[in-house]
C-alpha cells in the first residue's frame, strides 16, 4: 500500500515539474521573442521578419500573416533548436540542413552549389561554342591590352573537388570524360593563350601536407602560395620576379574562424590550418583604400608597395582574396577588383586604372558563365 502510495506522489511530482518545466520554457520563449531582433543563421543570407504595429486598416488586415513571419523568425531559443536539429540529423541520418553542402569522406565538406556535383561527375561538358566564346574572349583581352602595352594573364582556380577527389563520396559516379578545366586548357594550348594551370603545383604538393580548408571552399594559404608560383612565372617577360618562398618557416598553425561550408551547414567548428607570417612578404603594404559589401567580402582593394615598381589589376572571385596580399607585396601599387566584368566593363577598367598588368582568376566551376 505505501508502495502504491510513493509511486502515486512521485508521478504527480513527475507531472508538476513537467508542468513547470514547459511553463518556464514556454514563458522564457515568449519573452525572447519579443526580446529583440536575433542575427540570421549563416546559411539563410537573410534579414528576420520585424514585427511592426499596424497604423492602417490595410495593414491591419496583412498583421495576421506578417505576425506569422515574425514569429517563425523570432520565436525564443529559435537558434539553439535550428542548430541541434542540425546535429542530430547529421548524426543519425548523414542528412545536411543546406543543399549547397555535401559531407564526404573523413569529415570533408564540398560545396554542392551552382551544379558543383555535376561538374564533378563531368556531366556538365563545354560545347564547341561555349569554348569558341571563351577563345574569343581571353584573345580579345589580351590583344587590346597588348597594343597598349599592358600584359594579361588568365588564372583558374581549381575547385577542391578536383583536387581532393578521393575525399568525396563513392556514390558520386564521375563519367570518363573530359572535366569542364581540361577542356579549357587543351583549348588555351591550340590557342596559345595566357591561361595558367594550377593543377600540377597542387597536386604534387598534397603528399607534403594539405593545400585546401576541410570545412572551407577554398585553398589554404600554402595553397595559394602555390598558386603564386605559376602565376608569377606567367608574367614574364613584363615582370621578372623570383619564386615565391613556400617553407615551413613561413607559416604558422592556427585555429581559423568556422569555414564557409561548415557555416552553411551550421555545423560549429573550427579547423585548424596554416597561416603565413607576414614577415614572410616580400614588402610591408599598405592598403590605401578598400570597401565591404553587407555579406562582408571585400569588393575592392587598393594597396601601395613602397620600393616596389608596376601596377597590377587584379579581377578576381573568392579565391582571389587568399591572393590579394601576396600580389600586394610584390607591386608597386595594386586595384584588386571581386567582379566578373563584361567586355566592356573591362576596357573602361583597363582605360581609369592604366595598369602594367591584368590578371583575371576565376573559378573552375564557373568557368562556363558569362561573360
Amino acid at each position: 500500500m505505501r508502495l502504491t502510495i510513493d509511486r502515486a506522489r512521485a508521478a504527480k511530482l513527475y507531472g508538476l515539474l513537467l508542468l513547470g518545466f514547459c511553463a518556464v520554457a514556454t514563458s522564457l520563449g515568449g519573452l525572447l521573442t519579443f526580446a529583440g531582433n536575433p542575427d540570421p543563421l549563416a546559411n539563410e543570407k537573410r534579414r528576420l521578419a520585424r514585427l511592426e504595429f499596424p497604423t492602417s486598416l490595410a495593414q491591419w488586415q496583412k498583421f495576421p500573416k506578417n505576425f506569422d513571419a515574425f514569429f517563425s523568425d523570432n520565436f525564443g531559443f529559435r537558434t539553439a533548436l535550428i542548430r541541434l536539429d542540425s546535429k542530430v540529423s547529421l548524426a543519425f541520418l548523414g542528412r545536411l540542413p543546406s543543399e549547397r553542402v555535401v559531407t564526404g569522406k573523413k569529415d570533408w565538406l564540398f560545396f554542392a552549389g551552382e551544379h558543383s556535383i555535376e561538374l564533378y561527375q563531368n556531366a556538365l561538358p563545354l560545347s564547341a561554342s561555349d569554348l569558341a566564346v571563351m577563345r574569343e574572349r581571353i584573345a580579345g583581352r589580351r590583344d587590346r591590352l597588348a597594343a597598349k602595352g599592358i600584359g594579361y594573364e588568365f588564372v583558374i582556380a581549381p575547385d577542391k573537388h578536383t583536387i581532393y577527389p578521393e575525399y568525396m563520396l563513392d556514390r558520386f559516379l564521375r563519367r570518363s570524360r573530359p572535366s569542364q578545366y581540361s577542356q579549357t586548357m587543351e583549348m588555351a594550348k591550340e590557342a596559345k593563350l595566357p591561361v595558367v594551370d594550377l593543377r600540377p603545383v597542387l597536386l604534387a604538393a598534397k603528399p607534403h601536407g594539405l593545400v585546401y580548408l576541410r570545412d572551407d571552399t577554398h585553398w589554404n594559404d600554402i595553397g595559394a602560395a602555390l598558386a603564386m608560383g605559376p602565376i608569377l612565372a606567367g608574367m614574364a617577360p613584363k615582370f621578372q620576379f623570383p619564386p615565391p618562398s613556400v617553407t615551413g618557416k613561413d607559416f604558422e598553425m592556427k585555429s581559423l574562424p568556422t569555414g564557409d561550408l561548415a557555416e552553411m551547414a551550421l555545423i560549429n567548428r573550427r579547423e585548424t590550418a596554416p597561416v603565413r607570417k607576414e614577415s614572410s612578404l616580400p614588402c610591408k603594404f599598405e592598403v590605401t583604400e578598400k570597401d565591404w559589401d553587407s555579406a562582408g567580402r571585400k569588393l575592392h582593394t587598393r594597396t601601395h608597395c613602397p620600393g616596389k615598381k608596376g601596377k597590377l589589376l587584379f579581377i578576381h572571385d573568392s579565391f582571389g582574396d587568399a591572393l590579394v596580399p601576396l600580389l600586394a607585396a610584390r607591386f608597386g601599387d595594386m586595384y584588386a577588383l571581386w567582379i566578373r566584368p563584361t567586355d566592356q566593363q573591362f576596357d573602361i577598367l583597363v582605360a581609369q586604372e592604366k595598369p602594367d598588368f591584368v590578371l583575371e582568376e576565376r573559378a573552375e566551376r564557373n568557368l562556363s558563365s558569362e561573360p
